[in-house]
């Protein structure tokens, strides 16, 4: 055997190993090869680990017996990941996914695990009941987006209701709703605003700077609006640096451990990825 493919053999060995010990303690999922999230699972057995830890043994800590007696929402499952996840640390789980191949992989990924706190609905959310046009990222799954203004040629038309309908006025009590809905995200809150003045949950949800620069403000504005006051984004240190060897060292120094850092009212925040909206100072 070569050199270079003894070497090979090795990687694949070690990445191999690192699988089966991310996967004595993470869920076994159904994923595609090939695809961002699916790679990410393979190789690290759980897709944004580090940041969900991270969430929820730190930075939510102090409401985790709440969270254990109360439901939380997954809009935008994709495959299941988070709902996983998240089905561990609450007492139920209402996950939302509009595209019925993704839907199917949460209910597989569900039944495969013996989960049986997770209600799955094949639909999205918005600001009212109706059709919208979905677009599917094949080389990327979770930047599968909805078109605004789509015609029936730009995708695939997919059910998308108001939350608000879905949960109900005397529905379960909400303490964390989490939205990854690739810019949706304004109109998934508006369709959810008498349930997050209802329950006042908190809020987790993306902004992504070239996507929803103009979304995003307007989003947060909703928020507080609702009694959400607090926002906060969680992200790692800002790496100012393009040069490969510049950022390296950046990194060394500054780490890549997320902070909690709150964002002020007239404040910009639309080069934070992650968003947090609570009721509550955290």
């Amino acid at each position: 055997m070569s050199r270079m493919r003894q070497a090979l053999h090795g990687l694949i060995e070690f990445l191999l190993a690192r699988t089966r010990r991310g996967s004595e303690e993470y869920p076994k999922l159904f994923c595609l090869a090939g695809d961002h999230i699916g790679d990410h699972i393979f190789i690290h057995g759980l897709y944004e680990r580090d940041l969900l830890e991270g969430l929820f043994d730190d930075v939510l800590k102090p409401l985790k017996d709440r969270f254990s007696e109360t439901t939380c929402l997954d809009v935008g499952a994709n495959i299941g990941n988070h709902t996983l996840f998240l089905s561990g640390r609450f007492r139920e789980v209402l996950s939302f996914e509009p595209n019925r191949l993704f839907a199917a992989a949460v209910r597989l990924n569900t039944q495969f695990n013996g989960v049986e706190n997770v209600k799955i609905h094949e639909t999205g959310l918005s600001d009212e009941n109706q059709t919208l046009i979905y677009a599917m990222r094949k080389d990327s799954l979770g930047e599968s987006h909805f078109i605004e203004n789509g015609d029936a040629d730009s995708g695939i038309p997919l059910e998308v209701r108001r939350g608000d309908d879905v949960v109900g006025a005397n529905g379960p009590d909400i303490s964390l709703i989490k939205i990854d809905v690739e810019g949706h995200e304004y109109k998934a809150i508006k369709g959810l605003s008498e349930t997050i003045k209802r329950c006042a949950p908190i809020v987790l949800f993306e902004s992504i700077a070239e996507r929803d620069s103009d979304k995003v403000e307007p989003t947060i504005g909703l928020l507080r609006e609702l009694g959400l006051r607090h926002i906060y984004s969680y992200e790692a240190p800002h790496n100012p640096y393009s040069n490969k060897i510049m950022k390296a060292g950046y990194r060394l120094i500054a780490g890549y451990q997320r902070r909690l850092a709150p964002i002020e009212a007239n404040e910009s925040s639309t080069n934070c990825l992650l968003l947090i909206a609570s009721p509550n100072p955290l």
